[in-house]
């Protein structure tokens, strides 16, 4: 089946690059789905309005583009634009919102003016509306990353470039799952190893294979990602799992420190010995549900981030901190504990 992108925005105004950005879609393989060239269905049953609507909810993904015009409205004085953007959002849909640089620096110069003295926004038909509907999107749990574009050939990069990484997420769910159970045999052998090889070897605490199978999963991908942003190995990881009951303590037990920052930019660092060890973004997470019947992909787009400075100290902000909180209580509680009777943590993997 060839993904639908929706296409959504003022069309007077914009229609250049409505133009260049369905081409886009189209050379790509996809599907543009465009009013104007007669992939809406209009039913007599239905109101342009709701057509549009519909159309949305059966598309894969859908590309909002937002410049000077509010637009056309409804009833109530919501934009079609806007409208189209709320279904998307409501019905699951990855969005991906496109701005004028230009209307974007309106918004900082009208947001920092006074009530009374809002400043003029040459072009623009109604600003207050517009700019409502920008906090509308930056302040949505999901769906509210904006993309900021000059001129046409700007706004097609974009959309090169995001396209590409939601296609790249896709992979990784057709493909993660099969390379992770690669990872968790060959893992086990080694734990195994060295659980028999070890001095006084013991039979190993079955804790330590499922921390290393929880580990090695697609689930926890960022928290994979921090153990190794750290220098440490995940059999290495797995035992201060054990003993830490906190994901503060968790780090803590790694040699490092949690600080909670919401200006992450500032404080990160890129080791020369560890070049992956940046900024990591996870703007797509993906889950299965059941929608009418048949198994079908969500996505959530989230906007955490987290770094490792060299002073081993891993600054993240709020989100970040939250997601990686709630990602190490399921490894505790599901995986970790309770810890086996007659005895402690301490010793697993060992001596």
């Amino acid at each position: 089946m060839i993904p639908h992108v929706f296409i959504s925005s003022t069309i007077e105004d914009l229609g250049h690059l409505r133009e260049a950005v369905g081409q886009t879609i189209d050379q790509l393989g996809y599907k543009p789905v465009m009013s104007e060239h007669g992939d809406v269905a209009y039913l007599s049953t239905n109101s342009a309005i709701g057509a549009c609507q519909q159309q949305v909810k059966q598309c894969h993904v859908a590309i909002v583009i937002v410049g000077k015009r509010y637009g056309s409205t409804t009833p109530d004085g919501t934009s079609i634009t806007e409208l189209e953007y709320a279904t998307a959002t409501e019905s699951d849909v990855p969005v991906y919102t496109l701005v004028d640089r230009v209307v974007l620096a309106y918004k900082d110069v009208y947001d920092a003016s006074p009530d009374g003295k809002k400043p003029n926004c040459p072009g623009m038909d109604e600003p207050a509306k517009t700019f409502q509907f920008l906090r509308r999107i930056t302040g949505a749990s999901r769906n509210n990353a904006i993309l900021a574009y000059s001129d046409a050939g700007d706004a097609v990069r974009l959309v090169k470039q995001q396209i590409a990484q939601l296609f790249g997420a896709l992979l990784e769910g057709q493909f993660g799952e099969v390379n992770a159970g690669l990872k968790d045999v060959l893992s086990e052998i080694k734990a195994l190893r060295r659980e028999l090889l070890a001095p006084g070897a013991k039979e190993p605490d079955r804790r330590f294979l499922k921390g290393i199978r929880f580990l090695l999963g697609d689930r926890a991908d960022e928290l994979r990602e921090l153990v190794a942003a750290l220098g440490a190995e995940i059999d290495e990881a797995v035992p201060v799992a054990c003993d830490a009951a906190t994901f503060d303590e968790f780090v803590s037990g790694l040699k490092a420190t949690v600080v909670v920052d919401e200006d992450v930019t500032g404080k990160g660092e890129i080791f020369e010995k560890h070049p992956y060890v940046i900024f990591v973004h996870t703007p797509v997470v993906r889950i299965k549900e059941l929608r009418n019947g048949q198994q079908r992909p969500r996505y959530v787009q989230i906007s955490a981030k987290w770094c490792v400075t060299k002073e081993r100290q891993v600054v993240m902000d709020t989100e970040a901190k939250a997601f990686f909180d709630k990602l190490y209580n399921q490894l505790r509680h599901q995986v970790l504990w309770p810890p086996p009777s007659g005895g402690s943590a301490g010793g697993v993997g060992g001596s």
